[in-house]
């Protein structure tokens, strides 16, 4: 290992300006019903920068993945400053590669166009957008390679035009910058390897030429990217922070900005406070940058969820309301700061403008694109995720939790107990055993809504925009499941196994009329116990399953009697005085489960069933096992802000009657 340093310059601008590679899709695993595609989005191949090779570690410590294992996933979008046209979802590292599922929205004439274009193999590449955060700063061996040792995915973006195709991977194109040596002849190309030459030099100049309005803004950002980096060691100095605002709304130039500033320190440079450390490594020495974007987004961050009274905590919530310097601020703040911090300028513009500016921020600075929408996005998810755990339902009480992998009708398949073992003499052979299996049926259904945050709710403060809808369409999520489960057994659907419905006298799941008691807990006892496996084959019968049941499900009229029933530990003797007490056999055997979706369905109904654990009666399943609902977003589709979507992805199925029993009082 040689001790190259990269220049400060190149190592602030990696720090500071988001980076990109390409990905590409594997069109095998194409969906064309659910707009998906698999994409490999970026491997530990060396990729040739203007100061050398750049190679991004992929271990698990070396990625931030807080925005990649959202369940949203990270935004895509056309050409990184194009429309938002989907997500790349179930972001994974296998064998030292980010690999993912790109999903594309079904809601945008935009979106549509590129799935189109990607499902005919006019576009076959896609680049993924990161920061980076550690920088090894030694260098290996003779062509300056160097490792980015912490790095964040932000988001991905379909493009035409794959670059860097020489070194066999798809690349973002990007201009290259050559380097000049003074000669007696004037400046001439540098040369890096063999990567840079004239014909570079020329393109980079002829495409620079037809840019000059990117240019224009370029300069622009540049501007007030210097002055936010010159001035940011001094902010802690009273007024700093105010004429940096000023140089920036007045078009000051970078230069005078910093002799106002030297002017306003009184001569003293030394700043106030310090946001580089150096930490020591294993592998050089890696200099960590404080991430003022993350600083911010998480200030902000903590500072809604105060608001939106999503701390748990009394003790932490007190102390965040006292050092949190966002929580004073409205959304209207927020969102100008944001573009201030942004490096964008907000002279001129009114509040409308600002607020849309903070919704669809494109351009330079130190944040992400969208990031105050996903800062907004995920308060949103909290909050609906906190009113689906404080939904009062109990379908998680008796039903078995599946997991379903697509949207197609999945066998569930109950197999019968085996042979009876046979009794082998000596010299005997042994004969095969058999199994049947039944199978029934489950398919996953979807079920949401939608939502919007326009621009008028930030400006007018309306903190219920993005916290209380989201936390009762969370709890609307949930008690959608519980309408899926109770519904199977108010229902009484018919079975495939048999073609017979679920509670039938041919199925001895029917009890004898009778208030809930001693005796008619009994009696459901004795019909599960009684219940036989399927014949293995013609000619053979089913094993006895003595089955015990576990849950008693009653209406919400029937819990006090249930109650007594179940929690008394004696009872009256029958046909005696009322003093003389005996052991309440059913005392301790059973799970009280009460809904007032069974009082809909008759108040006089109860059931009983079965451990869903030891027995197969009902499943509820989830796409890839996620029980929780999703929040997705889209900036615009069909508003003037943020439109939300809350969605579940849910299926529900009896899978056999031998573990429930129904009876009625009268």
């Amino acid at each position: 290992m040689t001790d190259k340093i990269i220049s400060r310059e190149t190592r602030d601008k990696l720090l500071h300006e988001p980076q990109s590679r390409s990905m590409t899709f594997a069109r095998k695993g194409m969906d064309e019903d659910a707009r998906t595609i698999p994409v490999s989005i970026s491997s530990e191949e060396p990729y040739r920068r203007f100061f050398g090779n750049e190679v991004l570690v992929h271990e698990t410590e070396a990625i931030d993945m807080v925005r990649a294992s959202r369940a949203e996933g990270l935004p895509l979008r056309i050409d990184h400053r194009g429309k938002l046209i989907g997500r790349v979802k179930n972001i994974t590292l296998k064998n030292r590669r980010l690999e993912g599922v790109a999903h594309f929205s079904k809601n945008s004439a935009e979106a549509r166009e590129a799935w189109d274009d990607v499902r005919d193999g006019f576009i076959s590449d896609t680049s993924v957008e990161y920061d980076i955060i550690e920088i090894s700063e030694n260098v290996e061996n003779d062509d300056n390679t160097v490792k980015v040792t912490r790095w964040r995915p932000v988001e991905a973006s379909i493009v035409a035009v794959p670059a860097d195709a020489t070194v066999g991977v798809n690349r973002t194109r990007e201009v290259k910058v050559m380097t000049t040596e003074t000669t007696d002849q004037g400046a001439a190309p540098k040369k890096k390897g063999d990567e840079l030459n004239i014909a570079d030099f020329e393109a980079a100049r002829k495409a620079g030429k037809g840019e000059g309005f990117e240019q224009g803004q370029r300069a622009a950002t540049e501007r007030i990217t210097k002055i936010y980096r010159s001035y940011e060691p001094y902010l802690a100095r009273a007024g700093v922070s105010e004429l940096r605002q000023t140089c920036i709304d007045e078009n000051t130039s970078a230069e005078r900005a910093n002799e106002l500033l030297l002017e306003w320190l009184g001569g003293d440079p030394e700043p106030a406070s310090r946001t580089r450390e150096q930490a020591p490594s294993s592998h050089g020495t890696v200099q960590t940058i404080a991430d003022e974007a993350d600083k911010w987004t998480d200030g902000v961050t903590r500072a809604l969820e105060l608001k939106a009274d999503l701390f748990k905590d009394p003790d932490k919530a007190r102390d965040e309301r006292r050092n949190n310097e966002f929580f004073s601020m409205s959304l209207y703040d927020m969102a100008r700061d944001y573009l201030v911090r942004n490096s964008m300028p907000v002279k001129g513009l009114d509040r409308m403008g600002i607020v849309g500016g903070a919704f669809t921020r494109a351009g330079g600075g130190q944040f992400g694109t969208s990031d105050f929408a996903n800062i907004l996005g995920n308060t949103a998810s909290k909050s609906m995720l906190m009113g689906w755990d404080e939904a009062a339902e109990t379908w998680r009480t008796w039903c078995r939790i599946g997991s379903l992998s697509d949207f197609k009708v999945a066998d569930r398949v109950n197999l019968s107990s085996f042979s009876d073992l046979e009794e082998i003499l000596e010299s005997d052979e042994y004969k095969r055993g058999a199994m049947s299996d039944l199978k029934e049926t489950i398919q996953l259904g979807t079920y949401g809504k939608m939502f919007p945050i326009s621009r008028q709710a930030i400006i007018n403060d309306d903190l219920q925009a993005f916290t209380a809808i989201p936390r009762k369409m969370g709890r609307a999520a949930n008690r959608k499941v519980g309408d899926v489960a109770y519904a199977l057994l108010t229902g009484n659907p018919t079975l495939n196994q048999d073609s017979t419905a679920l509670f039938h006298a041919d199925h001895s799941n029917l009890g004898s009329a009778g208030a809930i008691s001693e005796t008619t807990l009994d009696a459901f006892g004795a019909l599960m116990a009684a219940q036989t496996s399927p014949a293995p084959r013609a000619g053979e019968t089913g094993a006895t399953l003595n089955i015990a049941p576990k849950y008693l499900l009653v209406p919400r009229a029937l819990l006090m009697s249930a109650t007594k029933a179940i929690r008394t530990v004696t009872a009256p003797v029958q046909g005696t005085n009322t003093g003389d007490l005996t052991v309440n056999t059913q005392y301790g055997m059973w799970t009280p489960v009460w809904d007032a979706r069974l009082d809909a369905y008759s108040a006089t109904t109860y059931f009983a069933l079965a451990d869903q654990n030891l027995f197969d009666t009902v499943e509820i399943a989830f796409l890839d096992g996620v029980e929780e609902p999703f929040l997705d977003s889209d900036d615009g589709w069909n508003i003037d802000g943020v439109e939300y979507k809350v969605r579940i992805d849910v299926a529900g199925a009896v899978l056999d009657y031998r573990g429930a029993a129904r009876n009625t009082t009268s």
